[in-house]
């Protein structure tokens, strides 16, 4: 079983802006991360895996506390990059037609990293696993699950992917229970 959680509450999430890569945690994410703990610690969990941007690290690190395991920072478990538009909430068209003109990710980038990932857990039978993520990677994630057999290239590089999923509002600190072989719980 993957357990799949969003970080906590980050300064920037409080201020209702789009995060950048050292954005940390505000007090209530902090506290988040404490009363997660405390559920996770009844979950079989034996390997540990977290996006290393600042607010990811924070949330594991604060959950490792009452968890103990050793933490696998994973750069492919990371945010979508915004390039020069990170921390910009109000983003031109240009940017969503064609994100890599700005340094930015698309959703095709990110699937990729994601495909990654899981693949080699898959490919090294590593189950048992909490990840420590973002809202926007975690919908991609969801499109994986979904759609374990999709390649990297069927995914669009506009910013226009649209994603149905029960996840789409991915809240700071929620659970949420994929089993890594047969797809979403």
């Amino acid at each position: 079983m993957l357990y799949i959680v969003r970080h906590g509450e980050s300064v920037a999430n409080a201020e209702n802006r789009s995060g950048q890569p050292l954005d940390q945690l505000s007090e209530k994410g902090k506290e988040q991360a404490k009363e997660i703990a405390e559920v996770l610690a009844n979950l079989s969990i034996k390997h540990f895996y977290s996006s290393d941007l600042l607010r990811a690290k924070e949330t594991a690190e604060i959950i490792n506390e009452r968890l103990n395991l050793e933490i696998n920072f994973d750069t492919r478990l990371r945010e979508f990059d915004n390039g020069s538009m990170d921390g910009i909430d109000n983003r031109p068209q240009r940017f969503l037609d064609n994100p890599n003109a700005f340094g930015a990710e698309n959703p095709r980038d990110v699937f990729a990293r994601l495909k990654n990932f899981f693949d080699e857990l898959r490919e090294k039978k590593i189950d048992d696993v909490l990840i420590i993520s973002h809202g926007g990677a975690m919908g991609v994630m969801e499109y994986y699950f979904r759609n374990p057999d999709t390649k990297p290239e069927d995914i669009p590089t506009c910013r226009y992917m649209t994603i149905n999923t029960a996840w789409r509002n991915f809240k700071n600190t929620e659970i949420y229970e994929v089993d890594l072989y047969k797809g979403i719980k």
